[in-house]
């Protein structure tokens, strides 16, 4: 494709001798009579090269710029009158172009930033006619460049990589021939493509850092730095230069880090006789420098430090991007996405204010999102600016949200970078596409970088005039000059935590279909970056990553940590001096500090670094001390030996299931706040469908649901259903079964077809028998006694005979064989017992019908209404398994458990309850499960007693 290359005409061995050499040819180019212009990659080495050039008076009419204002001062005095396109206007015109053309292999938030690094290294080159097949996608992509190319040329704008080509056309206005460019510090291979071929065409010339030599050769550093990636042969001798700093788990690596940190910054080196204070006691290059900055300044190890971060922080990152991308996601997300928004400080809400509305939104699953927001607004001025501008233009948002940073309790360096991505923001939504479009602006701004640059107040105590900790990315560090900092921090040196570098993407690809020249490797960009850092420290440089990951797994580390440790070993190619799990060569093992993730997490338990606060011997899990016991179960009715306990027969139950179930489910109430849609809320709109449809049918003067009136009962329980279903939003949240989407609705209608089935069954069984009481309440109003305690609640249906005998029906939607009789069992040599079942409402429900209604019981029974199945207990001289349909053929009477009638299973039942009852009374709570049941569903996850 016609590239001139471009000569390197020396090569220096380091950073500081390329930008020296730079400067000397420089200023030889100025006394032959030449105007010289030097391209810098950035403006800190722009700065540096000036102060070079200013050494000698003849550099003084050097021009040193960086490439990006030389191609604007070029395109204005050489262009064609078209404008260079911004940043902002690439790639809103970008996204435009990718949500209209067709068949792109991504989204138009994925597409568009792709689309605007493509057309700004290579536009030109990427709308011509390939010179290989294109492939996949691929045609997709080219064509959509060259929509991107039409629209630049609409709107009077020119990419540019468009602008570099023009610029090097032989028929082209360009800068004069008597210009001579000199690239100071970098290859040209590492240059954009649109680069290379202006350079090339204007016969620029490049001194390049061939990084073969330290800028510091001494010392452990020196040699280090010498095998590297230079000539030196022999492995480097351990002398404690470099460290190793290993987290066991993610969990331990903050404080590690922060150990780290606080170590080398105290550390005295001593420093060498002539030698200038240093800009920074330590460097730490971090893949996140600006959430690294915020942990550690609250850390107790760091936080008196004196902390300085430079870097970019994506605006998604920011409170202000957070906030507005969970705005945008409000109408349509529920209860995360409305905390999100609550939980930002742009919200300025008390965190007591935050819970509330929390719990309010987390329990009603029928609340929308209008007033959700409506809520939020009435606490967050921030949330009713925005609300009020809802439908209005971007800029009036911003200028709430403005206003909300402003109020924000935070310093001032932060306060800025808040409103810094605000006007980016709003830089991106003044574009053409995104006038009225707030989401679509959101989407595209997620990715979009802020430059940052905070600092943290040193401590009162430290010494004055201490250099910070400065906290960057990798590619900052390696731009620092050479030996302006102590000691280098390299953290989260794994694998998958920093990126790699090796293979190539999809650009690169799409590139080579074209025959474009290759552009140097990723990773030999890491290399050069981490070689560059290497020469930022004088005295100590520190590895540091975590053996697992997040999810416990085993962690690898990065290639640039293994070939740095790869030079203390003479064989790099044999693993026998490997140590197993760190894959540490073991002469560096002395040099190697861990942490391990329970030394610091003093909440979990008790250790000896821990605070003096928890240092005190723990309780066991259920143990109170006598003190406390008396307030474990209440309230208490007044009475002789301290009154008796108010319970219902589910609370019992819940006690002899394990008694610190009960306490954590009934007494602290851990409970989840957020309405639900599960099987606890369709039994409760299971019940108040059985209880309506036996009332309307009493009520129709039908005594039971029989074969004869099967398909009139079926109607009535249709349009029963209906009627419960329509005033369920009506009813209070946690009593009832909303359906929110469409799966949800499916779900509940299906459970029509569900009742109506099983009703056939009903209409068979008990025969004789006929509902009389539904949703029967006992206890409120007059205490009824059981087991020494008084009793409160209600049973579904009581259905009676002729005779006075009843059968108790407690409906249940999932049944199990813990709701039946066990028969009896004996230890070995001792009488058969009988044995007290896992669910004993129906037994404790019957035994207060016996003593307030006088009927004799005959039966309980656990009926699932959905699928017809049974469980329970019936008087094998009354009833059998003929007369209850359903029941399991492992179910057995209460003779075969024992008793010679209901009413002694019965008394028998609640006498040892009593005894259980007692343990309850005196606040023993210690865990005890029954079995593996009892813990399903128990809040206690850290129990020591759990079973299953």
């Amino acid at each position: 494709m016609d590239f001139t290359a471009i000569p390197v005409v020396a090569q220096a061995p380091n950073r500081e001798a390329c930008f020296a050499e730079a400067a000397r040819l420089a200023v030889r180019m100025v006394a032959e009579k030449r105007r010289v212009t030097v391209i810098a990659a950035d403006f800190d080495e722009a700065a540096e090269l000036k102060r070079l050039l200013g050494q000698d008076d003849r550099g003084l009419g050097v021009r040193v710029i960086t490439f990006d204002l030389w191609l604007e001062d070029a395109w204005q005095l050489w262009g064609d009158g078209r404008s260079l396109v911004e940043p902002s206007q690439r790639l809103a015109l970008a996204w435009q172009v990718a949500a209209e053309a067709p068949d792109l292999p991504a989204q138009p938030a994925t597409m568009a930033p792709w689309l605007a690094r493509a057309a700004r290294q290579a536009l030109p080159w990427l709308c011509d006619a390939p010179l290989r097949a294109l492939e996949g996608s691929e045609s997709a992509v080219a064509d959509a460049l060259r929509l991107y190319s039409e629209a630049l040329e609409v709107r009077g704008l020119v990419e540019h990589s468009q602008a570099c080509w023009l610029l090097g056309q032989p028929c082209h206005a360009r800068p004069g021939a008597d210009e001579a460019l000199v690239l100071a510090g970098q290859w040209p291979v590492q240059l954009p493509l649109a680069q290379q071929w202006l350079f090339g065409k204007l016969g620029a010339v490049a001194v390049a850092n061939g990084r073969t030599a330290p800028s510091r050769p001494g010392g452990e550093l020196g040699q280090l730095l010498g095998r590297l990636y230079g000539s030196r042969s022999e492995a480097v001798s351990p002398g404690g230069a470099l460290r190793v700093a290993l987290a066991t788990g993610k969990t331990a690596e903050l404080q590690l880090l922060a150990e780290t940190v606080a170590a080398l910054a105290e550390t005295d080196f001593g420093a060498a006789e002539g030698e200038t204070a240093l800009a920074y006691r330590v460097v730490v290059a971090d893949t996140d420098p600006v959430g690294l900055f915020e942990l550690l300044r609250a850390n107790r190890e760091t936080g008196k430090l004196h902390l300085l971060v430079r870097g970019p922080v994506a605006f998604s990152d920011t409170f202000a991007g957070r906030f507005v991308a969970a705005w945008a996601a409000a109408p349509q997300g529920g209860l995360p996405v409305w905390e999100d928004l609550a939980a930002n400080p742009l919200s300025g809400l008390r965190q007591q204010t935050l819970l509330s509305l929390s719990r309010q939104w987390a329990a009603n699953r029928a609340l929308g999102a209008a007033e959700a927001l409506r809520m939020l607004a009435n606490e967050s001025p921030t949330a009713r600016a925005l609300l009020e501008a809802s439908g209005g233009s971007v800029a009036t948002m911003v200028d709430g949200l403005r206003a909300a940073v402003a109020a924000l309790p935070i310093d001032e360096g932060r306060k800025l970078v808040e409103l810094s991505a605000l006007s980016a923001f709003a830089g991106l939504a003044r574009q053409m596409l995104f006038g009225s479009c707030f989401e679509s602006a959101v989407e595209l701004c997620a990715d979009v970088h802020i430059p940052v640059s905070l600092e943290s107040a040193p401590a009162a105590d430290g010494a004055a005039g201490e250099a910070p900790v400065l906290l960057c990315d990798l590619a900052t560090a390696a731009q620092l000059p050479a030996g302006c900092a102590r000691a280098l921090l390299l953290t989260k040196m794994n694998r998958d935590e920093r990126p790699g570098g090796i293979t190539a993407g999809s650009l690169e690809a799409l590139l080579s279909k074209f025959a474009l020249p290759d552009q140097q490797e990723g990773a030999q960009l890491l290399r050069q970056r981490l070689w560059d850092a290497l020469n930022v420290p004088t005295e100590a440089v520190v590895l540091e990553r975590s053996l697992t990951d997040a999810a416990g797994e085993p962690a690898y580390p990065h290639f640039l940590m293994q070939e740095v440790t790869d030079c203390f070993r003479a064989d790099p190619t044999c693993s026998d001096d490997l140590l197993r799990d760190s894959q540490l060569p073991r002469v560096l093992a002395p040099y190697c500090s861990t942490l391990a993730e329970t030394r610091f997490l003093h909440c979990l338990g008790v250790d000896e670094g821990a605070p003096a606060a928890v240092e005190e011997a723990q309780l066991p899990m259920g143990q109170v001390g006598e003190r406390w016991r008396p307030f474990i179960a209440l309230p208490k009715t007044e009475g002789a030996n301290g009154g008796a306990m108010r319970l219902s027969p589910s609370a019992i139950e819940s006690f002899l299931s394990c008694p610190y179930l009960w306490f954590v489910q009934r007494r602290l109430a851990l409970q989840d706040t957020e309405e639900g849609f599960g099987p606890l809320e369709r039994g409760t709109f299971v019940h108040e469908v059985m209880q309506r449809f036996y009332q309307q049918l009493v009520e129709g003067q039908v005594p039971r649901v029989t074969p004869d009136n099967l398909e009139e009962s079926r109607a009535l329980l249709a349009q029963v259903f209906r009627e419960v279903v329509e005033a369920q939003e009506g009813h209070e949240a946690g009593r009832r079964y909303v359906a929110v989407t469409p799966w949800e609705q499916r779900l509940r209608e299906g459970l029509l077809p569900q009742l109506s089935g099983a009703l056939g069954q009903q209409s068979r069984w008990l025969p004789g028998f006929a509902p009389a009481y539904h949703e029967w309440h006992y206890g409120f109003d007059q205490p009824v006694p059981y087991a020494g305690q008084h009793l409160c609640g209600s049973v579904d249906r009581i259905d009676v005979d002729g005779n006075g005998r009843a059968v108790v029906i407690d409906y249940k939607t999932s049944l199990d064989d813990g709701y039946r009789l066990m028969a009896l069992a004996a230890e070995e040599g001792e009488e058969p017992q009988p044995q007290l079942p896992r669910k004993v409402q129906a037994l404790i429900y019957a035994q207060v019908v016996r003593q307030l209604l006088g009927l004799e019981v005959v039966a309980t029974l656990y009926l699932n209404p959905l699928t017809g199945e049974v469980e329970g207990a019936y008087d094998g001289l009354v009833l059998g398994p003929a007369q209850i349909e359903g029941f399991p053929p492992k179910g057995i009477s209460v003779q075969e458990a024992g008793f010679p009638s209901f009413g002694e299973l019965l008394t028998w039942v609640e006498e040892t309850v009593g005894e259980r009852l007692g343990q309850l009374f005196a606040g023993e709570i210690a865990p005890c499960p029954a079995d593996a049941q009892a813990c399903k569903y128990c809040p206690a996850l850290s129990c020591e007693r759990r079973l299953g």
